[in-house]
């Protein structure tokens, strides 16, 4: 009731959201009392019940779209692009009872925007007629995930800043957090994954044909040469420059390596054997080793980075999106970011895959039924790409093993 009565004057925000800062102002109070602990925990809840409170109430996607009648669009106009930074679009209408004919303005603004927005038309045109409509879905280019990346790198930086004592809570909720996002989504992949895709493949092939196939099997071709030319030349090529030691026994001794990850589509479970080949067959010095492969395990995924930005641009293609320069910029950069964080299991990287599609609003029917194509195909590339990957950790240990002075080379030319 209280966030009601706020609401009446604050218009610019939802019920949802005042609720919101008054639980927050309270679990601040209540830090004090109860610790920090307690307090993290109660700030997700409350955010969590933000979001599904403003999505039952006001709906999700929810934008506003505004038709504008008035004897003055070139001023209303001029208003909304320089002032809301809004596009907007003149429609030649025609008034049934005073049969003139007028320039009705259309424009989508945020919630937030909308109050501001009639408070100009008002001061430019009084007399203007304004007609407000709900708009449930709004596709645009998405920066939301750019913005979550951006703030997920700097809390770490910070979290590193001040020290394991002060930071040790946020680390045990963020930990706790995703271990129960983790299983959420294993459940969710293996239990309900293989019936959503039959489910999207059959409705694809329904409505347009089995002859979609073929701008599939462009992108495991290409995917799958750019992969081999990196695994067979690119790793050879960086370890012969990088530490001037022969190329063809590196290729010789990591060849087990790259078939048995290739087998189990997991560098985890490659991880051991990539251990001991490194260290016995590779001369690289125990040390170095137990720290670089776990690591590398974890965020040297150059494998994935590549199968990622061949499926974008296949499933933009696709979807009818045109990708200019700076737009294929940011999807390497997405890629790289978010394969960092894909996790050492099988299929991950093409979940993850989703996340920089909604990052560049790649998010209408035929971009999902692409991306549901490359769910169904793309098993034998994720082998394809842990080969890739495991290979790159042994590549970048024999490397900081060199440069360290710690690479036995009569082991590595034995």
């Amino acid at each position: 009731m209280l966030a009601a009565i706020i609401q009446k004057y604050l218009r610019h925000y939802s019920i949802a959201q005042i609720m919101q800062f008054i639980d927050g102002a309270i679990v601040v109070v209540g830090m004090y009392v109860f610790g920090v602990e307690r307090a993290l925990y109660a700030i997700i809840a409350v955010f969590l019940v933000t979001k599904v409170s403003d999505g039952i109430i006001e709906g999700l996607k929810f934008s506003k779209s505004v038709y504008i009648i008035t004897d003055k669009p070139d001023e209303v106009s001029r208003m909304v692009m320089e002032d809301l930074d809004r596009g907007i679009t003149g429609i030649s209408a025609k008034g049934m009872y005073s049969g003139e004919d007028k320039l009705m303005l259309f424009c989508v603004v945020g919630k937030k925007e909308l109050v501001h927005l009639k408070e100009k038309i008002d001061e430019i045109d009084e007399n203007a007629f304004v007609i407000v409509g709900d708009a449930r879905e709004v596709f645009s280019t998405n920066t939301s995930v750019l913005a979550i990346v951006f703030l997920a790198v700097s809390l770490g930086l910070c979290m590193k800043a001040v020290g394991d004592e002060k930071s040790a809570a946020l680390k045990k909720l963020i930990t706790e957090v995703n271990d129960i996002v983790v299983v959420f989504l294993n459940y969710v992949v293996t239990k309900f994954g293989p019936f959503a895709i039959f489910v999207l493949l059959a409705r694809t092939f329904a409505t347009y044909g089995i002859h979609h196939l073929k701008p599939a099997l462009a992108y495991v071709v290409v995917t799958v040469i750019l992969l081999l030319v990196f695994l067979f030349v690119g790793y050879p090529i960086f370890v012969a420059v990088t530490t001037k030691q022969n190329p063809v026994k590196f290729a010789k001794k990591i060849f087990r390596v790259a078939v048995f990850g290739f087998s189990t589509s997991s560098s985890a479970a490659a991880l051991p054997l990539n251990v001991k080949t490194t260290t016995e067959e590779l001369g690289v010095d125990e040390k170095i080793a137990s720290f670089v492969l776990p690591l590398g395990m974890t965020i040297n995924m150059n494998g994935t980075a590549i199968m990622q930005v061949v499926a974008t641009l296949f499933i933009a293609g696709c979807a009818g999106y045109d990708v200019t320069l700076s737009q294929l910029i940011v999807i390497a950069l997405l890629a790289l970011i978010a394969s960092a964080g894909t996790p050492a299991a099988p299929g991950a990287g093409a979940i993850i895959l989703f996340t920089i599609l909604s990052g560049l609003g790649y998010i209408n029917d035929g971009a999902l039924l692409a991306y549901s194509l490359i769910l169904a195909i793309n098993r034998p590339i994720e082998m394809l790409v842990t080969a890739l990957n495991v290979v790159g950790d042994s590549a970048t240990a024999i490397y900081v093993a060199k440069s360290e002075g710690m690479l036995n080379e009569d082991i590595y030319n034995s």
